[in-house]
């Protein structure tokens, strides 16, 4: 009977033994990899949220950035009208109504002579919409920088090079009234948004556009991803390869994400090209008063100058 008991004792021993060198260790490491699944899967959540904050912190910065380079443009604005007075050169300075409907006129820049630092940005969109494959070019960078102008610019020069057989430019802004972005398009394409039935669907004026053999759209200022058919009723890529739309906006992520091809950025004006273009603009030229080309080059460096 003693060695029986010693058997079982022996036997226990090693099962016991068993169990804590295999089968816990075993255990653990199930346990480890289906913790480290969960443990992915939340590291992954957090990255989004990480990426949403930060899309957000940025979207603020922007905003704040604005508002504070706003007030700078008007304090400097002031300065730059009372330097221009003393001159006689008073009402060269101030702001376009942003409502006002554009002409065909408008949009050729006369006197608009391509910087060198706008001829790529440029070159580069004239050569996307000669391309059949392309569809929707996007032209980004920060305000004031040019892009309107360059907008413009290019749809003169397509206009030119008989690319088009008509060119539509309405602005977007940050608050987007649709009905307004329709009429203005219908308005360059003769076509009444009103019937009988009081408005016309974006499904009408999607397919009057269809009808336009070649049609460059320029959407100015767009703030946030919209979608052209639903929201305005624009047939772009395979509904009609006629139509073609240049969008510009201060945000790379907005061409991003309307899967725009070429996203074309517009780079700010070196000092040289400022102080020229403000000089051209103000009529200052070698003989001015320095009293007056000190400040203002000192305004020029300092701010930049709006296109």
């Amino acid at each position: 009977m003693g060695c029986g008991f010693c058997d079982d004792a022996v036997s226990s021993s090693i099962g016991t033994l068993i169990v804590d060198c295999m089968v816990k260790p075993i255990g653990r490491q199930l346990v480890y990899v289906c913790r480290f699944h969960d443990n992915v899967e939340k590291l992954q959540e957090k990255k989004r949220e990480l990426e949403s904050a930060r899309d957000r912190l940025q979207h603020e910065i922007e905003d704040a950035e604005r508002y504070q380079l706003s007030k700078k443009v008007m304090k400097k604005t002031q300065d730059i009208s009372k330097l221009l007075e003393k001159i006689g050169l008073r009402g060269l300075v101030g702001y376009c109504d942003p409502t006002a409907l554009p002409t065909i006129d408008f949009l050729y820049s006369k006197g608009f002579g391509v910087l060198e630092s706008s001829k790529a940005s440029l070159n580069q969109s004239i050569e996307a919409l000669k391309d059949e494959n392309i569809s929707m070019i996007g032209l980004w960078g920060m305000g004031g920088v040019g892009k309107t102008t360059l907008a413009r610019e290019v749809g003169s020069q397509a206009t030119k090079l008989n690319l088009f057989d008509k060119v539509v430019i309405t602005t977007v802004s940050q608050k987007p009234n649709f009905e307004r972005i329709q009429d203005q398009i219908a308005q360059y394409i003769g076509f009444d948004m009103k019937n009988d039935q009081g408005r016309r669907s974006e499904q009408e004026l999607w397919l009057r556009l269809k009808k336009e053999h070649r049609i460059l759209i320029i959407l100015d200022d767009i703030w946030e991803p919209i979608n052209l058919k639903e929201n305005i009723g624009i047939p772009i890529g395979d509904d009609h390869k006629g139509c073609k739309v240049l969008l510009t906006t201060r945000r790379k992520r907005v061409c991003q994400i309307m899967e725009c091809c070429p996203v074309v950025q517009l780079h700010c004006l070196d000092d040289d090209e400022a102080w020229s273009l403000f000089e051209k603009k103000a009529g200052l030229d070698d003989f001015s008063d320095d009293s007056i080309k000190k400040p203002a080059k000192k305004i020029v460096k300092k701010c930049g100058v709006c296109l």
